[in-house]
């Protein structure tokens, strides 16, 4: 769901470390595995500084690491000619069995934890701020719902006090339509499974959430209905290099406190008569919100409130305008559109 204003970027703080695990083997054509390799570079070289460490591999018949998980704001010329490097390779592709796979998939996990535990090691020698936890994001062209329940009958293995969450990303061909998550009735699990097709425009917008803080301590919006309140958390729809937080390489990793935008909701019109011209700001994306306050039940039943409105509004072709007050005086008036965007 988007909305449009002008929002300070101090809302946004730093993400977590990424591992990124590629299979370029069959099904998975050389023009998607260098999509996804551009795809890391374009965000790593956008915002180093909102990014605290990157480690990409590759899986076919052998497990290959491409990059060793590292700083992007010391080693950022590395990394980009690690993966440029692999892009020019043209590695041989191989067809092998799930069982198999799911074996490197794990080899992987394993690297991606060992490469994490090394570098804390490293950046508390020099005195540096630790980094929240890790993220590890698997591509495929694969059964991605298969490997993502095989996944979760074993995740109970690993450290997931370090892994803050796995997301099995299926690709299908450029051309297909995205369908929606099968997060067990779209509640997201500790393995998030998601359908996108490989191009790269669209990798591009997935790889974008490493820009921002997935979890905060509040929420950062709150929607009110005549009804209910939907707790949001929200997520640049257009990054720009301008309005980027600068950070020195010391920058601690921090949630920063932010108060939280209240919008009661007055009308509920067609967008046929929405005019873009009359809108102003840049503009920002909504998400169900991951804040630490709420519990696994309450983060569920807010997402099912919020999946329910923005597919409600599409269906019919209708948008909101809400107003934000401060002491009783009308600050400002929102559009809130339905739209697709990942989580």
């Amino acid at each position: 769901m988007n909305f449009s204003n002008t929002t300070s970027s101090s809302l946004f703080g730093y993400s977590l470390a990424q591992y990124v695990i590629i299979d370029n083997g069959i099904p998975t054509p050389a023009h998607i595995t260098e999509n996804i390799l551009s795809a890391i570079q374009n965000v790593v070289c956008l915002g180093p500084t909102r990014i605290p460490a990157v480690g990409v591999a590759l899986v076919n018949s052998t497990f290959q690491s491409v990059v060793t998980l590292s700083p992007t704001d010391t080693q950022l010329h590395r990394i980009v000619h690690a993966l440029k490097s692999v892009m020019d390779s043209g590695k041989c592709r191989a067809r092998i069995s799930m069982e198999e796979f799911n074996d490197n998939i794990h080899i992987g996990i394993k690297k991606a934890l060992e490469d994490y535990d090394n570098l804390l090691c490293k950046m508390n020698e020099n005195g540096q701020a630790s980094i929240a936890g890790l993220q590890i994001m698997i591509f495929s062209m694969k059964n991605g719902f298969e490997i993502k329940m095989k996944l979760e009958q074993s995740f109970n293995l690993l450290s997931t006090k370090k892994v803050k969450k796995i997301q099995m990303i299926e690709l299908t061909e450029e051309y297909m339509r995205p369908e929606p998550n099968r997060n067990y009735g779209g509640i997201s699990r500790f393995v998030e499974y998601i359908r996108i097709p490989g191009s790269l425009s669209r990798l591009d917008e997935l790889l974008k959430q490493w820009l921002v803080l997935r979890e905060s301590d509040q929420e950062h919006v709150q929607i009110i209905l005549q009804d209910s309140v939907i707790l949001c958390d929200i997520r640049e729809c257009v990054v720009l290099p301008t309005t980027m937080l600068q950070a020195s390489h010391q920058s601690e990793v921090r949630t920063l406190a932010v108060e939280v935008l209240q919008l009661e909701v007055t009308h509920r019109l067609s967008s046929d008569g929405l005019s873009e011209t009359e809108m102003f700001g840049d503009p920002i994306a909504l998400v169900p919100s991951q804040c630490r306050q709420l519990d696994g039940a309450d983060k569920g039943r807010n997402q099912q409130y919020f999946i329910a409105l923005s597919e409600k509004l599409m269906t019919a072709n209708e948008y909101l305008v809400a107003k934000s007050e401060v002491n009783n005086q009308l600050v400002k008036y929102f559009v809130l559109l339905p739209g697709e965007c990942h989580y």
